[in-house]
């Protein structure tokens, strides 16, 4: 996949069409200083933007893989064009992690993208692992990375409100003291 024309071309037009969105998963996590490997694009916009989303993939030749009431999986034939999801749930927490997320410049500065908040990333982490409990070994890794490497940054109160709601906390707590270490 090549990373910079796919993402290029999908943020330039989900700002021309004035979506918002914030960039989530592998590469969001590039921007936030850990090095991860990925093979796709994930973003987050409004559930009332998926419709509008869907038509945008299939002008740029995108075939749609999945469809949930809070996911849409495309994958492109075209291989620079690859793998890209965009996560929609209907939820007033998403229209937060928008309103916090934050400019940063891809590509030497050619092109700037919103990412979510690391707090944000990591209470979806979160999600991920109370929905699928698999996913602990990936995405707690991704957590401890995050909480290490901007350990004095982080605004804890948010991340330790999704874990209470989540019914994380013990788990949680647990990656703070491991990240100390």
């Amino acid at each position: 996949m090549d990373f910079k024309f796919a993402l290029t071309r999908i943020v330039e037009r989900l700002e021309k069409e004035k979506i918002q969105y914030g960039l989530i998963g592998g590469i969001a996590l590039g921007f936030l200083g850990v090095n991860r490997a990925t093979t796709d694009t994930d973003f987050l916009i409004q559930n009332k933007d998926a419709d509008i989303v869907d038509k945008i993939m299939y002008e740029f030749g995108y075939e749609l893989t999945f469809r949930s009431n809070n996911y849409s999986l495309f994958q492109s034939p075209l291989k620079p064009l690859g793998k890209i999801d965009f996560l929609h749930p209907d939820s007033p927490v998403i229209q937060i992690m928008l309103e916090r997320k934050e400019s940063h410049a891809a590509f030497q500065n050619e092109l700037d993208v919103f990412v979510l908040k690391t707090e944000d990333i990591i209470g979806l982490k979160l999600q991920a692992i109370k929905n699928d409990p698999k996913r602990n070994l990936f995405d707690g890794n991704d957590i401890l990375q995050l909480l290490k490497i901007h350990n004095k940054k982080i605004d804890l109160t948010i991340i330790n409100d999704y874990a209470k709601k989540l019914e994380m906390t013990d788990y949680f707590e647990k990656l703070i003291r491991e990240s100390a270490h």
